[in-house]
């Protein structure tokens, strides 16, 4: 699926007509984190990733309008669990170097440019990049930078210092799609603790802002049921299901019904034991 949608924004940047000033102004950087924000919530839909390509366009500057294009291509090559296909980061990282062609050094490049190698899996260039952002004054209250902090110890398996970004960054989310992109992160962190208490309360927190994420309440239907809570767990399954026909959520259902269906022949056996 991911080589499909790659194949697909790829044929249509080719028909895209792209600015042509190369100036950035505070207008231009206005747009682009307009577009970063709404990446943001991409769950699949390619929908959201054109919403993202029309800001970026919007910026009327050919470096950010290019940068975008890396960025949407990288998000296509999405595959699982923070995993990348290669195809799509090897088109993200030509359609960046596009975009570097018309700027020497620009603090929005180099976050999109963090954000490739962080998909990358490439421990020393994430650190790299980490190290040329922060040459940046814009670097210190960057909400965006933070998230890049939050992913690399991460993949060092570094808890502590992922919880400290984590509290960096939901201090400097400055709108619901930077915060429930945080707590989105923290709920998924409490998954794989097994903490699934506190995940289900991170999840609830997601929908209050945002009640048309399918994932969110998959995955608040699949931390009730291992809370053996199933009646919210199908409530909440059934609500995934009809904002997006997917199939962990399909699994999930089928869990919970084998789940009903135990529970009536044990207690059906219990009756008949007596």
């Amino acid at each position: 699926m991911s080589h499909e949608m790659v194949d697909y924004f790829r044929n249509a940047f080719q028909n895209i007509e792209f600015p042509i000033e190369t100036e950035i102004t505070p207008t231009s950087r206005t747009s682009f984190y307009r577009a970063m924000d709404i990446s943001l919530m991409y769950r699949g839909h390619p929908n959201v990733l054109s919403r993202s390509m029309e800001e970026f366009l919007k910026s009327n500057c050919r470096p950010f309008a290019y940068a975008g294009a890396a960025k949407v291509l990288m998000l296509s090559s999405y595959i699982s669990s923070r995993e990348y296909d290669d195809y799509g980061l090897q088109a993200s990282r030509e359609w960046l170097s596009i975009a570097r062609q018309d700027v020497t050094r620009c603090f929005e490049i180099e976050l999109i440019h963090g954000e490739i190698e962080q998909a990358s899996n490439k421990l020393d260039n994430i650190k790299s990049n980490l190290d040329e952002l922060n040459t940046f004054d814009e670097a210190k209250d960057s909400y965006y930078v933070a998230l890049l902090n939050m992913f690399y110890h991460s993949k060092r398996k570094q808890r502590g210092e992922e919880q400290k970004w984590e509290d960096i960054a939901e201090r400097l989310a400055e709108n619901d799609y930077q915060k429930l992109f945080v707590i989105n992160g923290k709920a998924g962190n409490f998954i794989q603790d097994k903490k699934w208490s506190d995940a289900a309360k991170h999840y609830e927190q997601v929908i209050a802002i945002d009640k048309q994420d399918p994932w969110a309440w998959h995955n608040v239907s699949l931390c009730y049921l291992h809370l053996n809570d199933l009646k919210n767990a199908e409530r909440c399954n059934e609500i995934a299901l009809v904002l997006m026909d997917f199939g962990a959520a399909r699994q999930v259902q089928q869990m919970i019904q084998q789940r009903k269906t135990g529970s009536f022949f044990s207690r059906l056996k219990h009756l008949f034991s007596g």
